[in-house]
């Protein structure tokens, strides 16, 4: 499974270096120095889904105005992406300020790496929330909508109640969960009971009471942690409208 994308926004290299060397084992972690870099990442389809990011930037180190305007621009135009900042400022009106433009946390340096790990986890695993905040997420930075072809590589973490049932088994294995997260490819959920890799699944995905989804599902991956099994399914048949009302009622242009 591809590991979850974080991209440092920092001019400090030695304090870039330090986070790189600490996440690298269970991310994949990227860096800008200064708010342009940082920028050049909301041009690109696969986004990072996480940003560590300072307040004094280059070419303005000597004010928050950089790290709050790539704030700002980011939970504009991306609000799926969660943002942390990490300063040593800890003025109560500075940490004011980034939570009203949309800051998921904030961290005063210095701080110990464990707990930055502790909130990464904290802000990975909050759902993203349905409905109107979704409307920019396919939009490009002049706010027109993107096209199709710009929209193949969606993923986000949501909430959606499934049922799910096991092909060919004795005895039957089935079951009701929700979604982890899910794609234009495929779907993760927790599930009871070990379903071995490469079972097929029918699958059923309730976006609202009258609006299923039906799919043909493929298990491509199960892990166990903490005695919970999480499944990793691929779509190997489900129908382009129905694709396109998961996406349409995610995005909800």
């Amino acid at each position: 499974m591809e590991k979850i994308r974080i991209l440092i926004i920092d001019s400090n290299k030695h304090f870039k270096r330090q986070m790189v060397w600490a996440l690298k084992e269970d991310y994949q972690v990227c860096d800008a120095q200064n708010r342009e870099n940082a920028l050049e990442y909301l041009e690109r389809e696969r986004r990072p889904a996480v940003i560590l990011s300072d307040l004094y930037l280059e070419p303005r180190p000597d004010t928050i105005d950089e790290g709050l305007k790539v704030l700002k621009t980011f939970k504009e135009k991306a609000p799926e992406v969660k943002v942390i900042i990490l300063t040593a400022d800890s003025k109560k009106e500075t940490i004011s300020k980034a939570k009203q433009l949309g800051a998921d946390e904030y961290i005063v340096k210095p701080f110990e790496v464990d707990f930055l790990k502790s909130t990464i986890k904290k802000v990975i695993s909050r759902p993203i929330p349905l409905g109107v905040e979704r409307r920019r997420y396919w939009r490009n930075e002049y706010g027109k909508p993107v096209g199709i072809e710009k929209r193949r590589y969606w993923r986000v973490e949501c909430e959606f109640p499934i049922s799910y049932s096991v092909i060919k088994t004795k005895p039957l294995i089935k079951g009701k969960s929700k979604t982890l997260n899910i794609s234009k490819d495929g779907i993760m959920f927790v599930v009871d009971q070990f379903i071995t890799t490469h079972s097929l699944l029918d699958l059923e995905i309730y976006l609202k009471h009258e609006l299923v989804v039906k799919a043909l599902g493929r298990i491509k991956w199960e892990k166990k942690l903490n005695g919970t099994y999480y499944i990793g399914a691929q779509f190997i048949k489900i129908a382009d409208e129905d694709r396109h009302k998961i996406a349409n009622y995610i995005y909800r242009i």
